[in-house]
C-alpha cells in the first residue's frame, strides 16, 4: 500500500508533478525539490514487487498519484 507524504500534491497554484520513469530516476533524486508530487502507474505496483518497493521509497520523499493505464471506461464507438 502507497502511503503518500503528509502534504497534498494539489495543494497551491503551479504545483508540478513528474512521472516517475526509470530514465527520470538520478534527475528525481539529485534534485527532489525540481517536483511536487511523482506519478507512478498503478498497475505496475500490483504486478511487480520492485516496483511496489521502489513506488513506497518514492513517497516518502514526494507525494505520490497513482495513475491507472488499463482502466477502460468503454470504447470509442
Amino acid at each position: 500500500m502507497l502511503v503518500p507524504a503528509p502534504r497534498s500534491p494539489l495543494s497551491g497554484a503551479g504545483a508540478v508533478g513528474a512521472g516517475f520513469r526509470p530514465e527520470l530516476a538520478a534527475d528525481l533524486l539529485s534534485a527532489p525539490g525540481a517536483v511536487d508530487f511523482v506519478e507512478v502507474v498503478a498497475e505496475a505496483c500490483f504486478a511487480s514487487p520492485a516496483a511496489r518497493r521502489e513506488a513506497s521509497a518514492i513517497a516518502r520523499i514526494w507525494p505520490v498519484v497513482p495513475h491507472g493505464v488499463k482502466l477502460s471506461l468503454g470504447s470509442g464507438e
